[in-house]
């Protein structure tokens, strides 16, 4: 496995690869994680049964990028006797490793996480020589598709359809998982959470998160209070922006917190109103844990929240979510029916138990497809 960071980094990827391990691992799939170095991170360890290697260079500068592709190939180099393939966690250098990785012969995955503006190959396109990596990624290796849109967008850079695997982001159904009325009470209560309808957003606060959105959207919903759960640059404008719009009250920013599972457990709507997504992690645990969930319609969530799911709003359309929401605070059955749709959805196709059946199959095939 290659991905940029890895634990004790956090975020979607890392997240989702470190609950896969031990999964992989009783399937019989022997992994090692090759990633940038992190501060205050040995050089080696074991993480969740598999053997973590670690650059030198940490960080997200030109040289580190540069050290963790070399140490790759110069691992890949000493290894390929021993390696059966290698999984990519992303297009930029985890790309550029999966293609020294096709040169050297052994089969290679890539797992695009997003499409479109600010999807993977827009980024790697404006990258030295990003546009002829992405036409070599495209002839060379095999692709993980979180979404149609990935899909579509592999199929048009002309990626045969026996080279793309839809493999799903998992999510552990028993950690997240609905709570019963007296339950979500006592939950809300411990949590310091108010009464009214409580939407929560869980994830990084950056730009392309679009969370400004929901804060002038509360303008116009007294009945509603949000919680923020989750650290990043733009937590400073969010804060004055909560003031300036007169709802600092009912905008609660919690931080980063590890008992991410009682915020939704607790909560009655689950907000995601990003620009740009892959296949979101937090909205997979939102639903799973039976929450009504809001989102913008961009790759992976229109995906998850099809077929009355959920509900879609444009990104940025403030009227649009006060809207959407508005009506979820008026009608508490709906919130509830939308919630058991999505987690019956969820616990039948995004269960981390089959995205590592998924994974396992797609390795599978990739070996097959090398023999024949």
């Amino acid at each position: 496995m290659v991905i940029q960071g890895f634990a004790p980094a956090i975020g979607g990827a890392e997240l989702q690869l470190q609950r896969l391990l031990p999964h992989l691992a009783a399937r019989g799939v022997t992994v090692s994680v090759l990633t940038r170095g992190h501060a205050g991170a040995p050089s080696r360890e074991s993480v969740r049964g598999a053997q973590v290697i670690r650059t030198r260079v940490s960080g997200a500068s030109a040289l580190a990028a540069a050290v963790y592709v070399l140490s790759a190939l110069a691992y890949l180099l000493r290894h390929r006797g021993r390696i059966d393939l290698v999984h990519a966690h992303g297009s930029l250098s985890e790309g550029a490793i999966a293609l020294a990785a096709a040169a050297l012969r052994l089969p290679a995955l890539v797992k695009v996480l997003r499409a479109g503006v600010q999807g993977d190959f827009d980024q790697l396109g404006k990258r030295p020589l990003g546009k002829l990596r992405a036409r070599l990624l495209a002839r060379s290796v095999f692709f993980v598709s979180l979404s149609e849109e990935v899909r579509q967008e592999l199929r048009e850079r002309g990626v045969s359809a026996d080279r793309i695997f839809a493999v799903p982001n998992g999510v552990d159904v028993e950690a997240f998982r609905p709570a019963a009325e007296p339950e979500r009470a006592a939950l809300a209560r411990s949590l310091g959470l108010g009464d009214g309808m409580t939407a929560v957003y869980v994830g990084r606060l950056i730009d392309v998160k679009q969370v400004d959105t929901l804060v002038r959207a509360l303008a116009q919903l007294s009945e509603v209070q949000l919680v923020v759960v989750g650290e990043g640059p733009e937590l400073p404008n969010l804060r004055a922006l909560a003031e300036s719009t007169g709802v600092s009250g009912r905008v609660h920013f919690e931080g980063a917190r590890g008992n991410v599972a009682d915020y939704l457990r607790a909560a009655d709507v689950f907000v995601l109103p990003s620009q740009s997504e892959g296949l979101s992690n937090a909205l997979l645990e939102a639903m799973a844990c039976g929450l009504a969930c809001v989102a913008t319609p961009v790759s992976g969530s229109a995906d998850l929240l099809a077929d009355g799911r959920g509900i879609l709003v444009p990104p940025g359309d403030v009227a649009g979510w006060q809207s959407a929401l508005g009506r979820l605070a008026a009608d508490p059955r709906a919130r509830r029916e939308l919630g058991a749709r999505a987690s019956e959805y969820v616990r039948a196709t995004h269960s981390i138990e089959v995205a590592a059946d998924g994974l396992v199959a797609a390795y599978r095939e990739m070996l097959r497809q090398r023999r024949s």
